[in-house]
């Protein structure tokens, strides 16, 4: 039993409000001229996906408590437990069947980035509120992300945030504009 503050956030939501602001767009402008859009948000979170990207919990937002315990013992070092590394050690912890069907873990608006261009990607400043950034060189902290099992490979890419992160494919853009 956990003796925290759950503060999670269902994908569905997300989603329904997602589509509703496009489709709002579509309405208010002629978004074939559009040629680029920038995609920011606020706050850290563990939205984990399985391997067909689809969501396979809430996501746990950064003022969710449940991973208080763990970070500093595991890792060695200090890590907040509102960084998503942290959020995915106590699914590990606690919910061992679900954590074996994670296939990416992301960041709330990086899943939203993945739903608009299907490609896995979080910029730098993003990627410091997983836990697993290194930020000296910019690239995965290898032994701080083996603590969770997981392989880094397959989960997303890091990009700098003045950089391309993805392009919405055409199927999406004829879908929503005809």
């Amino acid at each position: 039993m956990c003796n925290c503050s759950w503060r999670e956030r269902d994908l569905t939501d997300w989603n329904i409000t997602f589509e509703s602001e496009l489709d709002d767009l579509v309405g208010q402008m002629d978004l074939s001229a559009v040629n680029s859009t920038g995609l920011s948000g606020q706050m850290y979170g563990a939205t984990v996906l399985d391997a067909a990207d689809q969501g396979l919990r809430p996501c746990i937002l950064w003022n969710d408590t449940c991973a208080n315990a763990k970070p500093a013992q595991l890792y060695g070092s200090i890590v907040f437990p509102r960084l998503t590394g942290p959020k995915l050690l106590w699914i590990k912890h606690n919910k061992p069947n679900l954590f074996d069907r994670i296939f990416r873990a992301f960041l709330p608006k990086d899943y939203l980035r993945l739903r608009l261009t299907e490609e896995p990607v979080s910029e730098m400043s993003g990627a410091a509120g997983t836990g697993w950034l290194d930020t000296g060189p910019k690239d995965c902290h290898d032994k701080i992300f083996a603590v969770t099992g997981q392989d880094m490979s397959y989960m997303l890419h890091w990009v700098e945030g003045c950089e391309q992160s993805g392009a919405v494919p055409s199927s999406f853009m004829e879908q929503k504009i005809g």
